[in-house]
This record gives C-alpha cells, sequence and structure tokens, in this order.
C-alpha cells in the first residue's frame, strides 16, 4: 500500500503539494525560492513518515504510543555478552563478599527505562531479588552489578537471573552466577 493510499490526511497533503508544485511552474521564481519551497516540501512528507509519494507505509518510523492508525513492533530482547566479573566456576571462601557483573547488550526496538535484572531461580546468595539497570538505548551495551555474599558451606552454587521490563515482562535469555565455595 502506497503512503498515499493508506492516509486520507496525507492524501490531501500530497494533492496540495502538487499544487504547489503546478504554482512554481507557473510564475517566475529565483533559485532560492524553488530550493526553500522544495525543502518544505521534504519536510512534509518526513514528518508524515514518507520520503517519497511512492513509498511504502512500512517505512514510516513507529513512535511509541502512536499506534492508533500504524501497527508499532517494539519488542524487548537482551543478549548475554560476557561475565565481567566471577566467571563460571569462580572459587570463593565461605561468607566471601563479591560483585556479580554481567555485559548485556539491548538487541530489542525498545529502550530500557525502569528495567531490572531480577533473581529467577536456584541460589541467592544474599543478594537482592532485583536491581535496577541504567537507562539503555536499542544496539547499546550495559554492565549490570548484583552485590552478592558466598554461603558459609563448601560447594557449588549456582543463580539464575533475568531482564524485566518497566511492565514486568521477563525477557531475554536467562543468566547465572555459578560459584564454587572452598575453605
Amino acid at each position: 500500500m502506497e503512503c498515499n493510499e493508506f492516509d486520507p490526511q496525507l492524501k490531501k497533503v500530497l494533492q496540495y503539494l502538487k499544487i504547489q508544485h503546478k504554482f512554481i511552474h507557473i510564475i517566475p521564481l529565483g533559485r532560492l525560492e524553488m530550493a526553500r519551497i522544495s525543502v518544505l516540501s521534504l519536510l512534509v512528507l518526513l514528518a508524515l513518515g514518507c520520503a517519497l509519494p511512492g513509498c511504502k507505509a512500512g517505512a514510516k518510523t513507529p513512535s511509541p504510543g502512536d499506534n492508533r492508525t500504524h501497527p508499532v513492533n517494539y519488542y524487548n530482547d537482551a543478549e548475554f555478552i560476557a561475565d565481567i566479573t566471577i566467571p563460571d566456576n569462580s572459587v570463593l571462601e565461605p561468607g566471601e563478599k563479591f560483585k556479580k557483573t554481567w555485559r548485556m547488550k539491548n538487541t530489542g526496538t525498545s529502550t530500557w527505562i525502569d528495567f531490572k535484572l531480577v533473581f529467577n531461580q536456584g541460589d541467592l546468595m544474599q543478594a537482592p531479588e532485583q536491581v535496577e539497570v541504567d537507562k539503555t538505548l536499542p544496539g547499546e551495551f550495559v554492565d549490570i552489578v548484583v552485590p552478592m555474599k558466598a554461603p558459609g558451606l563448601i560447594g557449588s552454587y549456582m543463580g539464575y537471573w533475568r531482564m524485566q521490563s518497566n511492565t514486568n515482562q521477563a525477557f531475554g535469555e536467562r543468566i547465572w552466577v555459578l560459584i564454587t565455595v572452598k575453605d
């Protein structure tokens, strides 16, 4: 579907621009005036989400909250990049305090605002059940730090964590901390 077919207001604007285009050719204008009118016409089309009259409706850039006439395909996703601290099977002493840091990438299309990393399953290791995540734009990386304490008994411990949106929806792959406690 072409832009001028999916939106009646856009069709009116395009008709107006065609009239203006004809008007430009009737009266002699200097190059500067023609350039200003051309730029203004392009800005109007861009503001309506269409660079050229024949562009596809899918080329429109959606804005959050504006899904009245256009479907918006925002989604949350996250990718684990690296263990910055405490790699798997790190050996800690009983009761040792540590900070686990994961590097994550926002692979979705939504900006992470008021998002959290939440405890999912396993051994909590005296960590808070959730931590705030810094604002992260799509494609950006963020380091998430969780303070923890190794259990007092010798053994292996594993805790799973997962990203959560500002609407409390879990998303992305689970990440974990895996330690070994030894004397």
